[in-house]
């Protein structure tokens, strides 16, 4: 997913920018930018792999109201 290679840019860019040039300001903005498209990644890729029934993405107790097979 093109989500993941952006997340690994800016995660990667922010820690160069942090360590390399003591810019903390944009290093920290492209850190938390690369985090939360990481995240968001993640969170899109586990809703297309429980929405294509993939059964390990079921979780094993039921939610409250739902009936067992």
């Amino acid at each position: 997913m093109a989500v993941f290679n952006v997340a690994l840019l800016a995660l990667s860019l922010g820690v160069m920018f942090v360590v390399f040039e003591r810019n903390y300001a944009l290093g920290g903005q492209l850190l938390v930018g690369g985090a939360a498209a990481f995240a968001f990644g993640l969170y899109r890729y586990r809703t297309a792999k429980a929405e294509l029934g993939d059964p390990s993405a079921e979780t094993a107790d039921p939610e409250p109201g739902e009936e067992q097979d």
